[in-house]
């Protein structure tokens, strides 16, 4: 199966270049995966002077993280278990049975690196509408710079997005 690399198309619209050589760690995590039991995370790459905003993860998803030096950052209370590369090997050696529901982990986490690389191509509104509709509680515990980033707008045109989207649904309201 191959590798989807959500690094790459957010690098490029991002318009760094040669980051991804020139920023990997001598010594990648060895924790590949986090199942979030309860709480919130998103997925940030820090450059230093900026800050990308990969993906946003909630309960019962596994957290794969897109690239080595991306950290994952809590937006709430989070439980949940940590996994390791060679834990996952070895416990697939002694239970094969789970290959399987490691496939499954796997497609549900490709499918949503690959909605997220097709919401980039839509328009700002449309990115917009797609995460109030798929990841409404976003809005409430990220901060307005991490959506801005998640979305790659500027943060004046989140806050028009934002005071738009509240009018529409009082005027369905009323």
């Amino acid at each position: 199966m191959p590798q989807i690399r959500l690094t790459d198309t957010l690098f490029k619209i991002h318009n760094i270049f040669l980051l991804d050589y020139l920023v990997k760690p001598l010594s990648p995590s060895t924790e590949v995966a986090f199942f979030i039991e309860k709480g919130h995370v998103m997925e940030v790459i820090d450059l230093g002077h900026k800050n990308i905003v990969a993906l946003f993860f909630g309960p019962n998803e596994f957290v794969v993280k897109c690239h080595p030096i991306s950290k994952i950052a809590a937006l709430d209370d989070v439980s949940g278990n940590p996994f390791t590369h060679g834990q996952i090997i070895n416990l697939l050696r002694k239970l094969p049975e789970l290959h399987h529901h490691y496939r499954g982990i796997r497609q549900k986490y490709e499918e949503k690196v690959a909605a997220r690389q097709a919401s980039l191509a839509m328009s700002e509104k449309a990115r917009f509408e797609e995460m109030v509709k798929t990841q409404m509680w976003v809005l409430e515990l990220a901060k307005p710079e991490d959506i801005a980033s998640y979305l790659h707008i500027s943060s004046s045109l989140l806050c028009e997005l934002i005071n738009n989207s509240y009018k529409t649904m009082r005027k369905k309201h009323n």
